[in-house]
């Protein structure tokens, strides 16, 4: 069985625009290498792997993920930083806080906890009156959240919770709009509600 994407391409077409992203990732980089010849090598290299990881996430050429980790690999490999160094930014305290954050934001989600939280608030009068005062309601749990967890958790943990309450709004006539452009208040007051 002969796959569309098996399929070689006939003879005069362009290549892939994929094929030319992963060409300039490699150009690039060549070129600030020779543009920094009178610099000492650690230097040149740093220079070098930044450049393709720059022109990596601009073009895209290869996944985000796959460019932070070939990037940090070719630093070790061309001995601009030692491994400890390179590696131990993976490990931070802070990433991890990040990471856990993000588990349980989507744990709230696949749940369906965002979803009822989300409609029990939008079932209470006092907090549908306007969009100003699903802000505050909405900041209040935040507030009770952050008892419990770190503001970056709570914080993950109101964006899907922020997001039902913006598609429900629709929904719902008991909503009312004083302003439909207070909507747009939502993703930030979630990112400075704790």
């Amino acid at each position: 069985m002969s796959n569309s994407q098996d399929q070689v391409p006939e003879e005069g077409s362009e290549p892939s625009p994929k094929l030319w992203k992963q060409v300039l990732c490699l150009i690039v980089p060549f070129i600030v290498f020779l543009a920094m010849g009178n610099w000492p090598p650690e230097q040149r290299w740093v220079a070098t792997t930044f450049a393709f990881a720059v022109t990596s996430w601009m073009t895209e050429a290869i996944p985000l993920a796959m460019t932070a980790l070939v990037s940090t690999c070719l630093l070790v490999a061309t001995g601009a930083l030692s491994s400890k160094d390179a590696f131990g930014a993976y490990g931070d305290q802070i990433i991890l806080l990040f990471v856990g954050s993000f588990i349980i934001a989507k744990s709230m989600e696949d749940s369906g906890l965002d979803r009822r939280i989300s409609y029990w608030l939008l079932s209470k009068p006092f907090a549908t009156r306007s969009a100003s005062s699903i802000l505050l309601s909405l900041g209040t749990i935040a507030c009770v959240i952050s008892l419990f967890v770190s503001n970056t958790a709570t914080t993950a943990m109101l964006l899907p919770i922020g997001r039902t309450i913006l598609k429900a709004m629709n929904r719902f006539p008991c909503v009312r709009h004083d302003r439909p452009s207070r909507a747009s208040y939502l993703p930030y007051r979630l990112a400075y509600a704790p």
